[in-house]
């Protein structure tokens, strides 16, 4: 889950391992305590273009439309993927999070299920049990192979965050 702006500011500190997916991080040369992964070889842009993609997805976390942000940005160089510095590109990022609107058209029955009810307004906290347990953040070991339940309902939350950003992909995708 992506911590929102109040609890993770990242201007002021580096991330730990519960602010932020080090997946994404690791594209900025940044690494997470903790990570299960060598990330090392990944970096394509400036460590100092973080902390913007990290505000802007967390600004579009909390207008409740899912955490979908476009940036422009630079490569630098990655000899081991081949990547030239000076590259300037615009990266439309879909992460994975919550969606308050999208919570607030549930029926009640699955919203008392997906909503947890410790801190429902943290947008990083996700339920800790039952068959809803993390969503929308499965664990990528642990919760593998998903229930219908689990998978139905996070291809309704994708189809409805891309739906809600519809203007963020028209210009992406030209």
């Amino acid at each position: 889950p992506l911590k929102p702006r109040t609890d993770f500011n990242p201007f002021e500190r580096m991330p730990k391992a519960d602010d932020i997916a080090d997946d994404l991080a690791c594209f900025f040369g940044i690494e997470i305590p903790d990570a299960v992964v060598d990330y090392k070889r990944n970096q394509v842009f400036r460590a100092g273009d973080f902390a913007n993609v990290v505000t802007r997805l967390q600004e579009a976390q909390a207008q409740g439309r899912g955490a979908v942000a476009t940036t422009s940005l630079v490569t630098v160089e990655n000899s081991w993927y081949g990547i030239e510095a000076g590259f300037r590109c615009n990266v439309t990022w879909v992460y994975l999070s919550r969606a308050s609107q999208w919570e607030a058209q549930l029926v009640s029955g699955i919203k008392k299920l997906v909503i947890p009810k410790k801190n429902p307004d943290d947008p990083s906290n996700t339920p800790n049990h039952g068959v809803l347990k993390n969503f929308p953040n499965f664990g990528t070991f642990s919760q593998l192979r998903l229930k219908p339940p689990q998978a139905n309902l996070l291809a309704g939350l994708s189809t409805w965050i891309i739906h809600a950003n519809r203007e963020l992909f028209e210009a992406a995708l030209g």
